[in-house]
């Protein structure tokens, strides 16, 4: 590894993705496993890798893992924050159905109470009216 190379990629973003080889090298997985990784990975890893070109390969390796895990924690924490808003929908879903479902049969009631005041309130006036009636009746006796 030549440092010059390595600090050449820092000047030009595109190349360094020639990099890629030598970092999966050292975290022993193939090139195609790390460009499955966004390229704001990709880079950062490139970066972390010409920061500590100076450094023994060890140390090399922890901060390379340090970024890798970093963004394994951020999909994890992106995953259940998916989880959660699928989650919460059906929750507003069924939460939804259930008001509808009570809109409906408050309708419905209000309906059957609205009929049977109807009713009484007939019963009632037919009761006025026949005792009207009785009363016209025992008055022209």
């Amino acid at each position: 590894m030549n440092r010059q190379r390595q600090l050449n990629h820092n000047s030009d973003p595109e190349s360094y993705r020639s990099l890629l080889p030598e970092i999966a090298n050292l975290l022993n997985t193939s090139v195609s496993y790390i460009e499955k990784y966004p390229t704001d990975i990709q880079k950062t890893l490139c970066e972390v890798y010409i920061a500590h070109f100076d450094s023994n390969e060890i140390i090399i390796k922890q901060a390379l893992g340090q970024v890798i895990q970093l963004n394994t924690e951020t999909e994890k924490q992106i995953e259940q924050a998916k989880q959660q808003a699928l989650h919460q929908e059906q929750e507003n879903k069924r939460f939804s159905a259930q008001a509808v479902l009570s809109r409906e049969l408050i309708m419905e009631s209000a309906k059957i109470i609205a009929e049977k005041n109807q009713q009484r309130n007939n019963r009632q006036l037919q009761n006025v009216e026949y005792g009207q009636f009785e009363r016209k009746n025992s008055e022209s006796e």
